[in-house]
């Protein structure tokens, strides 16, 4: 008993002690610096205690509240990432950032009209269309009657997987699965045979840091 008592507070202590060494002497400043190193350098666990201290300190600072609810979405935390970035954007409302955050969070919930809405606040015009038209109707529905398992065969694996896709039963096309895109790509010519309702011009962004001149459409299945 005395033994399991002991072992209770050294680990009491032991934890008070880490806690307080977290940002020993430091200004709000040198910790938000140092949790920004953190957070480029991918330990956002980390990063997020040091915001999270930051904030108490200092809960308008801007960036504390944009990188708080940066940290929530990758961790798919939607609604915690929503109350950091309402926050971030109460405290600045010209600035894009958490608009665009936001838009990004009810895009991951599928309600297309309120990420509409932020997507134009924050700039993104063609982007509002396109989601504005699906008003009515439920996003990636499946057709009655489709199969619940489909097996798809790899034309090739390497640098990528490859499939061959049909476009609304238009003639039989490769594709490559890249996790990192949001949406699906496809040439403008398919666009058009497969009778894409095309919306804005947009600047996208592609691998190798390219920012092509792309359009935004909708696809009906």
């Amino acid at each position: 008993m005395k033994k399991e008592k002991c072992l209770l507070i050294f680990v009491f202590l032991w934890l008070g002690s880490l806690l307080a060494s977290l940002s020993p002497g430091l200004t709000n400043q040198e910790i938000i610096d140092s949790a920004d190193k953190l957070f480029q350098a991918g330990k956002f666990a980390e990063a997020e205690r040091l915001y999270l201290e930051a904030a108490k300190g200092d809960p308008q600072n801007f960036r504390v509240l944009v990188h708080l609810g940066r940290i929530a979405l990758l961790s798919n935390r939607l609604a915690e990432a929503e109350k950091w970035l309402t926050l971030a954007s109460k405290v600045r409302p010209e600035e894009r950032v958490p608009k665009t955050l936001l838009a990004e969070i009810f895009y991951r919930r599928d309600d297309f009209q309120k990420a509409a809405r932020f997507f134009r606040a924050a700039g993104r015009e063609a982007m509002a269309q396109k989601l504005e038209s699906f008003k009515g109707l439920i996003p990636y529905r499946l057709k009655e009657n489709t199969p619940g398992l489909t097996h798809l065969t790899f034309l090739m694996t390497d640098p990528l997987p490859v499939i061959e896709v049909q476009v609304n039963r238009k003639s039989a096309v490769n594709f490559f699965l890249d996790t990192g895109a949001s949406e699906i790509i496809i040439d403008s010519e398919l666009a058009k045979e497969a009778g894409a309702t095309v919306f804005e011009l947009e600047k996208g962004t592609l691998a190798g840091a390219r920012k092509p001149i792309m359009f935004t459409a909708k696809l009906t299945a």
